[in-house]
């Protein structure tokens, strides 16, 4: 792996949130350190807003909090997985991946079905969890399941194997290698279910 600048270019597959602007709450609020008359911010949102990871918390009562996840889970070796249609089935995912994944991987998926909104279903999260891959992302043009019934279900199916989801990817289509090295962590918060992220691919030169 060569760090040397110019030998490895960046991604950012983040979305930049907009205070006031958002679907989800986000405000914030400037004041001063009196220490030093120094600037900072209140800053006033959700777990889910933007580009965010999700941990088990988010769908079990008793699940591991992003606190709690290792970091190893939201850095390391990502497949960009193309998927061709609207249903994202165990077939098209064996058809893109190749075998390629390996345990411990991060997989994302990437839709080339626009302009329709794709979907996982129940036989491509149990591929996704005999792949034993650690996080899972996409953007939003994809869904974990057609409707409440089978997103719930593949949710259970997905972090009940300690698999993590990333959503709101961006800039997706940028990422020009087939596999990359992947940043995305969040923020050490005891407690919390999810958390914005800063997400991002390393693509190094051959």
């Amino acid at each position: 792996m060569n760090l040397q600048r110019g030998k490895y270019r960046l991604v950012d597959l983040s979305r930049t949130i907009i205070p006031g602007e958002e679907d989800r709450r986000l405000e914030i609020r400037r004041g001063v350190i009196a220490i030093d008359d120094t600037f900072m911010h209140e800053i006033d949102t959700m777990s889910h807003v933007g580009t965010h990871v999700e941990a088990p918390a988010h769908f079990y009562e008793d699940g591991k909090d992003v606190s709690e996840v290792p970091l190893e889970t939201f850095v390391g070796r990502a497949v960009i997985l193309d998927q061709p249609s609207t249903e994202i089935t165990a077939q098209t995912l064996e058809a893109a991946d190749g075998g390629r994944t390996q345990p411990g991987d991060i997989l994302i998926l990437r839709n080339r079905s626009a302009p329709q909104k794709a979907y996982i279903n129940k036989d491509a999260a149990q591929w996704l969890v005999e792949r034993k891959i650690v996080l899972l992302g996409f953007d939003s043009s994809v869904t974990t399941g057609h409707d409440k019934a089978e997103n719930r279900e593949n949710h259970d199916i997905l972090m009940g194997a300690g698999i993590c989801l990333l959503e709101v990817l961006a800039n997706l289509d940028r990422i020009s290698q087939p596999e990359v090295f992947f940043v995305a962590a969040p923020l050490k918060i005891k407690g919390l279910d999810s958390s914005p992220v800063r997400a991002f691919a390393i693509e190094f030169e051959d």
